[in-house]
């Protein structure tokens, strides 16, 4: 035991060394520092550094209590650099935990109300007379099967869902907290369908990040959650923020889009439609851990009003159920979204997106190959009935197309793979220039619904016009003249 300060070696990091910020553990029993309230004077104070967490918001990130060893009493909250979650940094709302631990109106100990409701007349109790005093009531209730007058409320809920187990168990629907009034309604989300409303996603390797009025510089909602994200961006994440201003995180942002306040889910559901009508979802997944057979049995028994019935149908497949699902949500267009939220739909007028098209042959086409050119762009796959019904309308106005100069036709595989391409080369619309698009980056870029879905693109550069489904020879016509009339970008 020592009462000499010590002088702790530089800090090695990637980016070379830095001064330490945190005591080692292996001396946080005994640490001792100047006292800052001695200077000029050098006083030692003695230390024990005790791990903890915060509890201003459930993501519970770790601190150390500074504690004094000569009087007992916490000094101050610093991050805890071994928590694996927070790993040591803190917003404001930890350090400022000292502030409850002093506060005079801290309830340190059970009090029982000694005089009406409202007259603040309290008695001290023991936790052994709280805890019988409160278990013979709910008792007694239960036996009564009085279970509805029972309500279990907490301020800050940190009990990791066991209440969420012991409340069921005994029949009752009476939880309450915080959370309730505050983020309930995106938990519900959540909850619905993971079973759980605090997930961890794994923001730091993933390519691209959907916030929601989510900012990260006030410290809301979880400072894990923004360390990552801020690490998942630097790796090359794509950031996208919903926001109605422009907050500082809006400002960091890839892409931001305000729509207007509370319209943010017609956005969500046209995203899902996007999703669910071009198959770009994890179709083993859904057939492995989503009840569609309940579902559909639901729609056969009429007790869902959105589909009608099949008529007794005693067995399913899953590709019922995809149909089902498609129709469900067909009317959640993106043109739907720009009504509700306020937001451009489509591309349309803007220069055309960032290309890098593969064809068969292995060559590359990128925007500098078609800038100058009238372009049509086509996507269709090989398994798209819309697509084979489509093809010899493509193929006429090829032909009518043949020989001119200027011209560039482009057929890109969407949601398909370039096997199913090679292996039913007759269903590619002929005359056309059959691409792969690596990753589905055009698709995005152009904001696709599906397949088909034709795009019109004038020698400037510029998006003319688009045709979702399959569209005739004098709407290829029409969408080419017009681009061949167009001006410069805007």
């Amino acid at each position: 035991m020592t009462d000499s300060v010590i002088l702790l070696p530089l800090q090695a990091t990637p980016d070379g060394l830095r001064l330490q910020q945190y005591p080692p553990a292996e001396q946080w029993d005994d640490w001792v520092e100047w006292d800052h309230k001695a200077w000029p004077k050098k006083a030692p104070r003695r230390y024990r550094l005790v791990p903890t967490v915060c509890f201003n918001c459930e993501s519970a990130c770790g601190l150390l209590a500074w504690i004094d060893k000569e009087t007992g009493q916490v000094r101050k909250f610093e991050g805890n650099p071994a928590h694996p979650g927070s790993r040591g940094r803190n917003c404001a709302k930890g350090p400022a935990t000292l502030n409850q631990v002093n506060d005079p109106d801290r309830i340190l100990f059970p009090l029982k109300r000694a005089g009406q409701r409202g007259e603040g007349k309290w008695v001290r109790v023991t936790w052994e007379q709280a805890l019988q005093d409160i278990g013979v009531r709910i008792r007694r209730a239960f036996l009564e099967g009085r279970h509805n007058e029972v309500m279990y409320h907490v301020g800050r809920p940190g009990h990791d869902g066991l209440m969420e187990w012991v409340l069921p168990a005994w029949g009752v629907d009476g939880h309450n907290s915080h959370t309730n009034i505050c983020s309930s309604g995106a938990r519900a989300g959540y909850a619905f369908w993971m079973g759980f409303d605090r997930p961890s996603p794994d923001h730091a390797h993933a390519n691209v990040i959907l916030l929601i009025s989510s900012h990260l510089e006030t410290g809301h909602y979880f400072n894990p959650h923004a360390q990552r994200i801020i690490e998942g961006k630097l790796a090359g994440a794509k950031l996208i923020v919903f926001d109605t201003r422009l907050s500082n995180t809006a400002s960091m942002a890839d892409t931001w889009i305000a729509p207007w306040p509370g319209s943010e889910a017609a956005i969500l559901l046209a995203i899902a439609n996007h999703l669910i009508s071009t198959g770009r979802y994890n179709r083993e997944f859904v057939r492995r851990w989503v009840n569609w057979e309940q579902y559909l049995q639901a729609l056969d028994r009429g007790e869902l009003s959105r589909a009608p019935a099949a008529g007794g149908r005693s067995a399913f497949e899953f590709a019922d159920f995809e149909l089902a699902l498609q129709a469900h949500y067909a009317k959640y267009t993106f043109e739907f979204a720009a009504q509700e939220a306020g937001v451009d739909a489509a591309v349309l007028g803007k220069a055309a997106p960032a290309l890098a098209l593969k064809t068969l042959d292995g060559a590359t086409i990128t925007n500098a190959d078609l800038t100058g050119r009238t372009v049509m762009v086509n996507f269709w796959n090989t398994w798209c009935i819309p697509c084979e019904q489509e093809a010899p309308a493509l193929t006429a106005f090829a032909s009518q197309k043949q020989g001119e100069a200027g011209v560039v036709l482009l057929a890109v595989v969407r949601a398909d793979t370039e096997d199913a391409v090679r292996r039913h080369p007759d269903r590619a619309p002929k005359g056309w220039t059959v691409v792969l698009d690596p990753g589905q980056q055009a698709a995005l870029g152009f904001g696709t619904k599906g397949q088909p879905e034709t795009y019109a693109i004038a020698p400037s550069g510029v998006v003319t016009s688009s045709k979702y489904g399959p569209a005739s020879v004098g709407e290829l016509q029409a969408m080419f003249s017009a681009a061949n009339r167009a001006a410069a970008p805007r």
